[in-house]
């Protein structure tokens, strides 16, 4: 929680590069989901989307 800041978390969607095959992916994150450093436990690297009220897809 500290990583994506105070007040933040419930404003943004967030997601976690992970290493993937050959290459990397983006892991979405729940509130209470632990993050994990990218490769070699040296670099957090997160995406922070930010939550629109009102809006929809589709």
């Amino acid at each position: 929680m500290a990583l994506r800041g105070s007040g933040m978390p419930a404003q943004y969607s967030w997601s976690t590069k992970r290493n993937y095959k050959s290459g990397y992916v983006w892991h979405d994150l729940a509130l209470k989901d632990i993050i994990h450093p990218s490769e070699g436990g040296a670099e957090y690297v997160l995406k922070g989307s930010e939550l629109v009220e009102g809006s929809c897809s589709g």
